[in-house]
Formats: structure tokens, sequence, C-alpha cells
């Protein structure tokens, strides 16, 4: 948390604006992509198992 917001602190002294978040652990969790890196993530779930044609 605390890099997210010295990040967010320099994006701002640079110009930046900055974006819309709820608070807390929730807020957070948006800022830095858990949302989308779950779902990227779930579709590549089973590719590490033994006798996956990836693994």
């Amino acid at each position: 948390m605390p890099c997210a917001l010295h990040g967010l602190e320099a994006l701002t002294r640079v110009g930046g604006t900055l974006p819309e978040t709820t608070s807390g652990p929730r807020g957070l969790f948006e800022l830095v992509g858990l949302r989308e890196r779950s779902a990227i993530g779930g579709r590549y779930r089973d590719h590490g198992k033994e006798g996956s044609r990836w693994a």
C-alpha cells in the first residue's frame, strides 16, 4: 500500500490524474489490476500440471 500511495503522489506531481478507486484493500487491488490479473491467470491455471501439454 505505501508503494502504491507514493506512486500516486508522484503521478500527481508530474501532472497526471488520479484514477478513481475506492479506499481500503479493495481500492488497492483495483489500482494494481488484481481483477484483470486473476482473469488472465485463470485461463492458464492448468498449464503447469503434470500431463498438460504445456508442462
